[in-house]
């Protein structure tokens, strides 16, 4: 219980940073303009509501943290159920939004997904590292 806290710990972290550099260094012009017409601001930023941000991390890195290890028996395998991950939270989490909300543009659907095979990508790579197969 000891490791998978501490690799969930870890992997959070991991993906929390990624999401901060994704959308607020890398491309903050451009998620600035695409969420004009939908987000919440804060002093004239979009602004995550913050314990929603934090729980929608929780849930995502713990069924990382749980599914990878056990589906993957190597390093090119835990980075592609990684990428898997990734679809499946951030991805699901961008096409249902772009087909629900009006002003999802596809422009966000389709950098979100990028971001949700990225940070997949990294995260398996991460746990390949953080709880590797024993080798036979």
């Amino acid at each position: 219980m000891g490791k998978f806290i501490r690799n969930w710990v870890i992997v959070f972290v991991l993906q929390f940073i990624l999401t901060l550099l994704w959308h607020t260094v890398i491309f903050v012009s451009q998620y600035t303009t695409h969420l004009s017409g939908i987000a919440t601001y804060v002093d004239g930023k979009p602004t995550p509501l913050i314990p929603f941000f934090i729980l929608a991390h929780i849930i995502a890195t713990l069924g990382s943290v749980l599914y990878i290890p056990r589906a993957a028996n190597s390093k090119r395998e835990y980075v592609w159920h990684g990428v898997i991950m990734g679809i499946v939270t951030f991805g699901m989490f961008a096409i249902l939004s772009h087909a629900l909300f009006a002003n999802w543009t596809l422009w966000l659907m389709g950098m979100d997904l990028s971001f949700g095979i990225l940070a997949g990508a990294i995260t398996g790579l991460a746990l390949a590292y953080l709880q590797p197969k024993p080798q036979m």
